[in-house]
């Protein structure tokens, strides 16, 4: 009697510890499938933030370009003003503006 229960416990045990596994085995597939698709959405964040980032360096770029462009028009206009501040200050214009 005594070996039948060992017997019957030990089936028992099995049979939980088998539905137990089951039940792990089934969670372990859903995380893999969960962390293909957070893989992917990885990849797929990565390449748009790459491409993103050479979008902004190319403005960034372009915005140097436009910046430089408004440093040289303010360089040439105040030194035409300075000329003409001094051409006035000499008594330019043939004297009319004193």
């Amino acid at each position: 009697m005594n070996v039948e229960r060992t017997i019957e416990f030990l089936l028992e045990h099995s049979a939980r510890s088998e539905a137990r596994f089951d039940r792990i085995d089934g969670s372990l597939e859903r995380l893999a499938a969960s962390q293909v698709k957070t893989e992917t959405a990885l990849r797929r964040a990565i390449r748009l933030a790459v491409k993103r980032d050479l979008v902004v360096r190319g403005q960034m770029q372009a915005l140097r370009s436009q910046v430089q462009s408004l440093v040289d028009a303010q360089r040439r206009t105040e030194g035409k003003l300075d000329r003409l501040i001094e051409t006035l200050r000499q008594g330019g214009n043939n004297g009319r503006w004193r």
